[in-house]
């Protein structure tokens, strides 16, 4: 009787103490719909063709970058052990994007092109501190949602700053010194 709880106590403690296998990676692989995306890639910069949208007549504004990042998470588990999936995506939307005609210049293009470097800047970021955290699968939605909030509030506040320093690229001084910055961040 004594053997039979003593290897129950064993089976049960070594596998509450088993540690989850995390893995943490870039994919091009979500629900959106292929055609409407353009997935962050650094040797594929962005095109006037990419902006597909319909400009929006009013305000200041003479071109759109809509862009975003994502996660999936997954967890699977078998006798070898259990892993938890985190596949984390950057994207450009196509039909949320738009230029007003006469609009597309090498410059302007470069501005917008900083604002998906900036969505690509923070979805590392956003990386980064999940693999500094330790993910499991007891906190697995929790802390992984909590992180992501924490870095799309980082995203917003860091487009609006951009936007608002170089008047959203009128001031060529300011957008000289962002492109500087957005550069060594990427490095």
């Amino acid at each position: 009787m004594k053997i039979i709880l003593a290897v129950l106590f064993f089976l049960f403690t070594t596998s509450s103490f088993a540690q989850d296998a995390v893995n943490i990676n870039w994919t091009t692989r979500t629900e959106l719909k292929a055609k409407d995306v353009i997935y962050y890639d650094t040797a594929r910069p962005l095109v006037w063709k990419d902006f597909a949208g319909v400009p929006k007549p009013s305000g200041r504004n003479v071109a759109l970058t809509a862009s975003g990042f994502g996660y999936n998470s997954s967890f699977s588990s078998n006798s070898d052990g259990s892993s938890i999936g985190i596949s984390v995506f950057c994207y450009f939307s196509k039909p949320d994007s738009w230029v007003k005609p006469g609009s597309n210049t090498d410059y302007i293009l470069s501005h917008e092109q900083h604002h998906l470097d900036i969505t690509y800047i923070i979805a590392k970021k956003f990386i980064d501190k999940l693999k500094k955290e330790k993910v499991t699968r007891q906190n697995l939605n929790i802390l992984v949602q909590k992180i992501y909030k924490e870095c799309q509030t980082e995203l917003t506040s860091m487009q609006q700053q951009y936007d608002l320093e170089t008047e959203h690229g009128i001031n060529v001084k300011q957008q000289a010194l962002w492109h500087e910055k957005v550069l060594q961040m990427l490095r």
